[in-house]
C-alpha cells in the first residue's frame, strides 16, 4: 500500500488549493482506513521506505506480523509523515493585581497573577501568589516612649491634684474656724441681749415706782419702751441671720466632706489608672523585645493551578488491541510554595515552609492524589487505595466488624 503526500506547489488559485488540499484529506483517510483493516496482514509502507531501511517501519517493528498496538500505529504514522499541519485556536489571558499597605508598623505588599490558557484540549488556570511584610520596629519603640510619657504626665497629674486635695483641705479647716468665730459672736450677741433684758426688767420696775410721778418720766418711759422694741427687733433679725448662718455652715461641712469623698474616690481611680498603664507599658516592652528579637521580613511565594479539560491518556485494551483513551478531567495543583523569613540582624534569609508536587485529579471514574508528583492515593471502583492511613477517631468499621480504640486496648466487636 502506497501513502501519497500532497502536493508543495501552488497553483496559484486559492479556490482550487483549497479543492486539491479537500481532494488530499479525502483519500488520505481512506488510505489509513484501509491500512488499519489490513494491519493483521498486509504491509504497510511509506513514501519515504527507503529511508527507513525499507522496511516498512521507522523504529525496526514489524507491522506486516499484525503484531502493533494502536498507539504504536498512531506514533508511526506520526513519525513517518511528510508534512504535520496542527490548527489550534489558543485564547491567553493575563491578569495582574497589586496591593501595597504603609504604616506606621510597617509595610504589607501582595501581588497576584493569574494566567488563563484556553484551547480545544482544555483550559489551565495557573495562579502566582506574593506576599511581603517587613515591619517598622522603630516605630514600636516610639509607641513605647509614648506611653512612657503618658504615663509620667499621669503622675504629674496625680501629684498635682494631691496639692489640690491639700489645699481644699486647708480652705475646709479655714471654714471650720470661721464656724467657730461666728458662734462665739453669736454667743456675744446673746449674752449682750441677756443684759439689755435683765436692764429693761429693772427700769420697768423704776417705771413702776416712778409712775405715778410725773407725765415727763412717763413720756420718757414710752420713748426707753420703743427703743427697747427697736432693739428687740434688731435681735430678733440678728438670731434669724445666725439661724440661717449655722444652716449654711452645717451646707458647708457637708459639701466639704462630699469632696473630701469625690476628691478621695477620684485619687483612687487615677492610682489605678496608673498603676494599669504601668502594666500595659511593661507588657509592651516584652512584646517589643520579643518582636524585635523574632520578627524580620516575612515573604510567601506560591504558584498553583487549575486545569480542566484533557488531563491525559489511559490505556485500555479492546478487542486485543492496546488503545489510549483520552480522560477529561480536573486537577488541581500545587507546583511550589514557600515561606522565608529575613533575620532582621544579620538579613541571613531562613525558609520555614517549603512543599511542591502537590495535586488532585478529577475524572468521571477516579479521585488521585499525588505528592512529589507520584500518585500515593486514589478513589476508583468504589474503592480507596492507599498505601498509609490515620485514623483521628476512634472507631473503625468494616462490614459487620467494628474496631473500637475508646479504651487502652484495641478490640474487635462483632455487630451483626
Amino acid at each position: 500500500m502506497f501513502i501519497e503526500s500532497p502536493k508543495m506547489a501552488s497553483t496559484g488559485s486559492e479556490k482550487k488549493d483549497i479543492e486539491q488540499l479537500r481532494s488530499y484529506l479525502f483519500r488520505m483517510s481512506e488510505q489509513l482506513n484501509l491500512a488499519l483493516e489490513n494491519v493483521n496482514g498486509t504491509a504497510l509502507y511509506t513514501q519515504n521506505a527507503s529511508q527507513t531501511g525499507g522496511s516498512g517501519s521507522s523504529d525496526g517493528k514489524d507491522v506486516s506480523s499484525g503484531a502493533i498496538s494502536y498507539d504504536e500505529l498512531r506514533s508511526l504514522i506520526i513519525k513517518t509523515a511528510n508534512e504535520i499541519h496542527v490548527e489550534m485556536d489558543t485564547i491567553v489571558t493575563e491578569l495582574e493585581g497589586k496591593y501595597v499597605a504603609v504604616s506606621d508598623f510597617g509595610v504589607y505588599k501582595e501581588e497576584t497573577d493569574r494566567r488563563i490558557e484556553e484551547n480545544a484540549k482544555g483550559t489551565l488556570d495557573y495562579f502566582t501568589f506574593k506576599q511581603e511584610i517587613s515591619p517598622k520596629v522603630e516605630t514600636l519603640e516610639n509607641d513605647v516612649a509614648t506611653a512612657t510619657n503618658t504615663a509620667n504626665e499621669a503622675v504629674e497629674r496625680a501629684d498635682a491634684l494631691e496639692t489640690d486635695i491639700e489645699n481644699v483641705s486647708n480652705t475646709a479647716n479655714a471654714a471650720v474656724e470661721k464656724a467657730d468665730a461666728l458662734e462665739t459672736d453669736v454667743e456675744n450677741v446673746s449674752n449682750a441681749t441677756n443684759a439689755v433684758t435683765e436692764r429693761t426688767d429693772a427700769l420697768e420696775t423704776d417705771i413702776e415706782n416712778v409712775s405715778n410721778a410725773t407725765n415727763a418720766v412717763t413720756d420718757r418711759a414710752n420713748a426707753i419702751e420703743n427703743t427697747i422694741n427697736e432693739q428687740q427687733s434688731g435681735l430678733n433679725e440678728i438670731s434669724q441671720r445666725v439661724s440661717g448662718a449655722e444652716a449654711d455652715i452645717t451646707a458647708s461641712q457637708q459639701a466639704i466632706r462630699d469632696n473630701e469623698a469625690l476628691i478621695k474616690s477620684e485619687e483612687q481611680k487615677r492610682e489605678e489608672e496608673i498603676a494599669r498603664t504601668d502594666n500595659e507599658i511593661e507588657a509592651l516592652k516584652e512584646n517589643v523585645d520579643s518582636i524585635s528579637d523574632k520578627l524580620g521580613k516575612y515573604q510567601v511565594n506560591t504558584e498553583q493551578f487549575i486545569r480542566t479539560g484533557l488531563l491525559y491518556y489511559e490505556k485500555a485494551v479492546i478487542d486485543g488491541v492496546e488503545v489510549s483513551i483520552p480522560r477529561i478531567g480536573v486537577a488541581i495543583g500545587e507546583n511550589l510554595t514557600t515561606i522565608t523569613i529575613e533575620d532582621p540582624e544579620t538579613g541571613e534569609k531562613k525558609e520555614v515552609l517549603s512543599r511542591q508536587g502537590l495535586y488532585t485529579t478529577y475524572t468521571s471514574d477516579k479521585l488521585s492524589f499525588y505528592l512529589n508528583d507520584v500518585e500515593v492515593a486514589y478513589i476508583s471502583n468504589g474503592k480507596l487505595y492507599i498505601s498509609e492511613a490515620e485514623i483521628f477517631g476512634f472507631k473503625l468499621k468494616t462490614g459487620k466488624w467494628l474496631v473500637n480504640t475508646e479504651s487502652d486496648y484495641w478490640n474487635l466487636e462483632w455487630e451483626g
